[in-house]
């Protein structure tokens, strides 16, 4: 009944096609043991081939080596290849989501690895409800509330409307024996707790089918913010003006949304532009809203750890934050040195006075240079003079002359000679360095991005 059951889940969901590769995350606990054993069934009539892969995260001590060796044992007894990893710096007071952050970055990489793999996990219903409820009562998003994704990527979820009790049917039906995490049965962290204290007052309010009248209520959200999102979508499409790694949208078009809309459009900005799969709270939305109604020009907003938000004139920028080198680079004759995205070479030119139009490429005369250069970040005050000028500009207004954003001069390295500008690598040399026939040295700069 179970093997059929998650079958059809299987094929509603278009999960597993023929000659795909699955790699099962195992643990060696009941729900991942069950999950591999019907995969390794159904596996010669759907014509995929099968794996599997175990974290050991240590932090049982001799307990986790023996999960380890018993999953190698039983993936060896069905002939099936399992790949282990052995973690360190973990122990039991290790927080759930560092412990899941590292598991992932494990499947993460091992994807990376093997073209065209995907992985199951045996997340299963009563996960489900779990995570909804820990969300719930968190304050998340609507996003949030759809809980675990029946796909993301390159996983997959084959049990996630099957209960752990059916699991538990399955294994003592078919005699199939799992290691048992003692750690699951103390309270001592949030899942814990809803799963052992909060979930059994659910079902004794509400009947044995608790779970059943749960996937209907659950299934219609989704379908809700489904709906939403379609008819959402192409508005988006429309509205944001997204090039490179910077996504703008006017002003007016965004303070028109409602509170949902609003959420939306950040998870579609995040996800199309920066392949970040955000689930936004109620909190983050608030924040949002009042920054676009308080924040003045030039006002910066970090919104998650790696995507900030600035407001300009009518319109607001998102962009990836900035990691500026926090020290000056010395850049010596003969040695390449890298600063933010960029690598720099310093060499000394012998009879070569030719200038081309290589922007990355410039000749500076070397007469009065000292070494070594120095390469560092834009600064407030900054000016230099402007080849062919004889009078100084401020960098910030030789930044807007050349539409240079807020955003992207702060990524531009200028090298300089002391307390004097050379070059704005990649723009504008400094009249005081131009290259002349007087010129007795002659030194040439090379830039190159990765």
């Amino acid at each position: 009944m179970l093997k059929k059951k998650v079958t059809s889940f299987i094929t509603k969901n278009n999960l597993i096609s023929g000659n795909d590769n699955i790699a099962v995350a195992f643990s060696a606990g009941r729900d991942s043991v069950c999950l591999l054993y019907i995969l390794n069934l159904l596996k010669t009539e759907m014509g995929f081939t099968l794996s599997a892969i175990h974290v050991n995260h240590g932090i049982r001590g001799r307990e986790s080596d023996k999960d380890q060796a018993y999953a190698e044992k039983f993936c060896q007894d069905l002939g099936i290849s399992c790949t282990s990893f052995k973690l360190s710096g973990f122990n039991k007071s290790s927080s759930e989501d560092v412990l899941r952050k590292a598991r992932y970055k494990v499947f993460d990489d091992y994807i990376r690895k093997n073209n065209k793999v995907k992985i199951a996990t045996g997340h299963h219903l009563n996960d489900q409800l779990e995570t909804y409820l820990m969300r719930l009562f968190k304050g998340s998003g609507a996003k949030g509330l759809l809980g675990i994704p029946i796909v993301r990527e390159n996983y997959i979820r084959p049990m996630l409307e099957i209960s752990r009790k059916e699991i538990t049917d399955f294994c003592k039906k078919n005699g199939i024996s799992f290691r048992e995490d003692q750690t699951n049965a103390v309270a001592d962290k949030l899942r814990n707790m809803i799963r052992l204290n909060l979930v059994p007052q659910i079902e004794d309010i509400f009947g044995e089918n608790y779970l059943l009248y749960f996937m209907k209520s659950h299934s219609a959200i989704k379908n809700l913010y489904s709906d939403n999102w379609k008819l959402n979508i192409d508005f988006f499409k429309n509205v944001v003006n997204a090039h490179n790694d910077q996504i703008e949208i006017a002003l007016k078009d965004i303070s028109c949304l409602s509170h949902l809309q609003k959420a939306q459009f950040l998870e579609y900005c995040f996800y199309s532009v920066y392949k970040l799969d955000c689930s936004i709270s109620n909190e983050q939305i608030s924040e949002f809203e009042s920054f676009l109604k308080k924040a003045q020009t030039g006002t910066k907003f970090l919104f998650i750890d790696s995507i900030e938000l600035l407001k300009d004139r009518d319109k607001i920028i998102f962009y990836p934050s900035v990691k500026k080198d926090k020290d000056n680079k010395k850049l010596y004759l003969n040695k390449s040195i890298k600063f933010g995205d960029c690598t720099f070479l310093l060499n000394k030119v012998v009879n070569d006075y030719h200038l081309d139009n290589n922007l990355l490429v410039e000749k500076i005369c070397g007469d009065n240079i000292q070494l070594p250069l120095t390469v560092r970040s834009w600064q407030r005050g900054d000016f230099f003079y402007p080849l062919g000028s004889n009078s100084r500009q401020k960098l910030s207004d030789f930044f807007i002359n050349n539409k240079v954003s807020r955003i992207n001069k702060k990524k531009i390295p200028i090298i300089c000679n002391g307390n004097q500008i050379v070059w704005i690598a990649g723009f504008r040399i400094d009249d005081r360095y131009k290259l002349t026939s007087q010129c007795n040295s002659v030194l040439q700069i090379e830039m190159t991005y990765e």
